[in-house]
């Protein structure tokens, strides 16, 4: 189980020749109450 609140850090995948990125938030199994994801500073590089 991972330690709450998760500490945010960088996500590498490999992006080439792929035209789309879907970024995906679940409810960690307890319902949606109180979850959300900030990807305000998100990038490609």
């Amino acid at each position: 189980m991972e330690p709450w609140p998760r500490r945010a850090g960088p996500e590498h995948v490999s992006v080439k020749d792929k035209q789309q990125l879907r970024l995906l938030v679940g409810n960690a199994g307890d319902g949606g109450t109180c979850d959300h994801e900030d990807w305000a500073d998100a990038r490609l590089e």
